[in-house]
């Protein structure tokens, strides 16, 4: 599988690996498992629902990124529009592969906070492309960042 993003694809495959950071309901669950092959490992950090770690096969979901210290993913997918930009950074260094891809859901709902995020977020890494999902998610863009230049 592949997804497709003009101009560059990101890969997906059996030794893609995905840390999903935000709220995940049942329903998200299986659209994301759906979406990847059963061998890939999901991981899902939700800090605000520490009574949830648990495993389902390759799903894994964690409340403490000290449980997979040491892991490297190849796409961090950000869902979470209320965490610092900060926070998101330190965890894509620290977890995300060297060509990875870091996706960021993000709301431009504040225009300054938009800027001032992308902003910091396009100093460490590098911008594939912005997605406008405004027609599904009212204020919403999703950004695709890679850890390396793409050339």
């Amino acid at each position: 599988e592949i997804a497709i993003l003009y101009p560059k694809a990101i890969p997906i495959n059996n030794t893609t690996n995905v840390m999903f950071i935000g709220e995940m309901d049942t329903k998200g669950q299986l659209n994301l498992m759906d979406l990847v092959n059963n061998q890939q490992k999901i991981v899902i950090y939700d800090k605000e629902s520490p009574s949830q770690d648990s495993k389902l096969n390759n799903l894994v979901r964690v409340s403490s990124l000290e449980r997979i210290k040491g892991e490297l993913f190849s796409i961090i997918y950000v869902d979470e529009i209320t965490m610092m930009t900060r926070e998101i950074i330190e965890i894509s260094k620290e977890f995300l592969k060297e060509f990875g891809y870091l996706m960021v859901i993000s709301s431009r709902s504040s225009k300054k906070k938009f800027n001032d995020s992308f902003t910091k977020l396009s100093e460490n890494f590098q911008i594939v492309q912005e997605v406008n999902i405004e027609n599904y998610f009212r204020d919403t863009s999703v950004l695709i960042f890679s850890n390396k230049k793409i050339s």
